[in-house]
């Protein structure tokens, strides 16, 4: 019972994230629903939708499967080369310049609000500001132009998740694979859902299946680890984690899964990693899952 507890906290220590959820009252939430009526949306000049802007792909700048599907995994360093065009308002929100791409997007609203990439952009914003709610209707918005729009039904699985409303989260990545079956974000995020539940078995065949397009990608190596460490099998999940390069293996979450992959396994290097580790700003979250290992 121990074990699995301690590879659930592993795991969702990973995937979660400690910003919490900024309250909106009902007449806030009410003005931002009141906003959204058909008038609305009868544009200036129609803007097709632009499946590379709104994917943001973007090259070489990362190199793992995701790499075309979404800005998250790019260190903000690297989104400052992004071509303007390409990265949009999200851009600036990632790079926590949330003011500066509100106002841009104020600017665009005439031409580009009958589009659902225009709303997908807004509400991601406020997803990553940490604005559950209002991230919420605007992904909605977005559907509602474009009920097969894979990128904000996949964005608003991420929201549920962020919500803890997993049962919701995975109907929305199921019904993104649904539009396009071999959508790797969506069956990415699946599939550490059914990691979190236990069907190993299902999230091992989707994540392989992610994993062929890119055998580097360190999130989905991460993830096939600790199915293995779930299985209670340290040297499963140290192949993976040998696959990883080393400056990402120095993240607190891969240090995490490499200590618990060697105190299982015996290795004298449980010791090198934990004294790493001891030199990081850790959470307190962290720093329990460390202390819980170091005890076995």
């Amino acid at each position: 019972m121990k074990y699995i507890l301690i590879i659930s906290l592993l795991f969702i220590s990973s995937c979660s994230s400690t910003q919490s959820e900024k309250e909106l009252s009902k007449n806030e939430l009410q003005l931002e629903l009141d906003s959204l009526t058909n008038d609305d949306f009868k544009p200036v000049q129609q803007i097709r939708y632009n499946e590379r802007g709104d994917y943001h792909v973007i090259g070489d700048l990362v190199d793992d499967a995701l790499k075309d599907e979404t800005l998250a995994k790019v260190d903000s360093g690297k989104i400052k080369e992004l071509d303007e065009k390409m990265t949009g308002v999200s851009g600036l929100c990632y790079l926590g310049k949330t003011q500066e791409g509100m106002e841009l997007l104020d600017k665009l609203y005439p031409k580009y609000k009958n589009n659902p990439s225009y709303w997908n952009q807004l509400a991601s914003c406020y997803l990553k500001n940490g604005e559950y709610r209002r991230a919420k209707v605007f992904f909605n918005k977005a559907i509602s132009l474009d009920k097969d729009y894979l990128p904000a039904l996949n964005n608003l699985g991420v929201v549920y998740i962020k919500e803890g409303k997993d049962e919701k989260a995975v109907a929305a990545f199921k019904q993104a694979l649904n539009v396009k079956n071999t959508a790797k974000t969506p069956m990415y995020n699946l599939s550490n859902l059914y990691i979190k539940y236990g069907l190993l078995d299902k999230a091992s065949g989707m994540l392989q299946r992610v994993l062929r397009s890119d055998m580097k990608d360190r999130d989905v190596l991460l993830s096939l680890a600790y199915i293995e460490l779930y299985k209670k099998d340290p040297q499963g999940a140290l192949n993976y984690l040998s696959k990883v390069s080393s400056d990402h293996l120095s993240r607190v979450d891969f240090s995490l899964a490499l200590l618990y992959s060697y105190k299982l396994a015996g290795s004298k290097n449980v010791e090198k990693v934990s004294d790493f580790l001891r030199g990081q700003n850790l959470s307190k979250r962290q720093s329990d899952i460390m202390n819980t290992i170091m005890r076995l």
